[in-house]
């Protein structure tokens, strides 16, 4: 069984896809770290800068702010990056 499945559902996976997901999250580790950052950055811009109006694009609704931050962290953490 693979360790890093993402469904509640245990399926009998081979072990070549296991290695092949513990790879991609080694590999971009930094990146997706920044995403996890980025999402709580999101949250908490709704929470305390939040726009109780409504005309705020991004600060208005948390299913905006939250992708939004998310997917800047995950550029901005691409920056980091070591390249070979």
């Amino acid at each position: 069984m693979c360790i890093l499945t993402f469904v509640t559902i245990t399926l009998p996976i081979s072990t070549d896809i296991c290695i092949m997901k513990l790879a991609l999250f080694l590999k971009n580790k930094t990146q997706l770290l920044g995403m996890l950052l980025g999402a709580i950055a999101g949250y908490l811009y709704y929470i305390f800068v939040g726009c109780p109006s409504g005309t705020c694009t991004i600060a208005s609704n948390p299913f905006v702010a939250i992708p939004y931050f998310s997917f800047v962290a995950y550029l901005m953490a691409g920056l980091f990056k070591k390249s070979k």
